[in-house]
C-alpha cells in the first residue's frame, strides 16, 4: 500500500510544479488511484497536501517505467507543458537513468 501512495504522491508533487493544479490532472490522479485500488478519500488526502519536495522515487525497474508513463500522461492531459514540468520531469527521468531525449519530446506541446 505504501509503494501506492508514494505514486500518488509523485503524480501530485508534479500536478503542482507548475503552481496550478489542473482539474483534468485531478481527474487522472484520481484514476490512478482507482487502478491502484486506493479508495478515493485516501487519494484526494493526498491531492490536498501541496508536496513541494520530490517525494521518494521507486526503485524497482517496474514500478519506475509505470511513474515515469503516469508523469508523461499528468504533464499532457491540460494540453499545457510549462518549462517547470519538462524540468522537474527532466531530473526523475535522470534519477530513473533514461535520457534527456525522452522528456525532450514534449517541446512539441503548446507552454504557458
Amino acid at each position: 500500500m505504501n509503494s501506492k501512495i508514494t505514486h500518488i504522491k509523485n503524480l501530485v508533487h508534479f500536478a503542482y510544479v507548475d503552481k496550478e493544479f489542473h482539474e483534468k490532472e485531478k481527474e487522472f490522479i484520481k484514476k490512478v488511484g482507482a487502478r491502484l485500488g486506493l479508495d478515493e478519500s485516501t487519494v484526494d488526502n493526498q491531492i490536498q497536501q501541496n508536496i513541494s519536495t520530490t517525494p521518494l522515487l521507486p526503485t524497482n525497474e517496474i514500478l519506475r517505467f509505470i511513474l515515469l508513463d503516469d508523469i508523461f500522461n499528468l504533464i499532457v492531459i491540460d494540453n499545457v507543458i510549462t518549462d517547470e514540468e519538462i524540468t522537474e520531469c527532466k531530473k526523475v527521468a535522470k534519477e530513473f537513468g533514461f535520457e534527456d531525449d525522452m522528456v525532450n519530446s514534449f517541446h512539441y506541446y503548446p507552454k504557458h
